[in-house]
């Protein structure tokens, strides 16, 4: 896993760690598609305002499916009305919560 060593920086813990923490995330990922005619990716752009116009797909999807929110280390997602931006640690937490 490209990222594994700096998840384990970010987790405490070991690449190890991280890459089975990464395992188990992508195990429950699928694919939905977000076309820029969609409602979610109007409200996406509206609510992303003036700030990277790449980010809307993103917001988008996180608005179609109800996500929690977005993991990312980007600072433009911080303060998205309805999209929570997440961080490594807030992630971590949430698996440790539902085993």
């Amino acid at each position: 896993m490209a990222h594994a060593a700096e998840i384990a920086v970010e987790l405490g813990g070991t690449a190890e760690r991280a890459s089975r923490f990464l395992e188990r995330l992508l195990r429950g990922v699928s694919e939905v598609e977000v076309g820029p005619d969609d409602p979610e990716a109007e409200t996406a752009r509206r609510l992303i305002g003036g700030r990277d116009p790449t980010d809307i797909p993103f917001v988008a999807l996180a608005l179609r499916t109800e996500a929690l929110g977005i993991w990312t280390l980007d600072n433009d997602f911080e303060g998205i009305a309805g999209v929570r931006r997440l961080t490594t640690r807030d992630v971590a937490a949430l698996f440790e919560a539902n085993p």
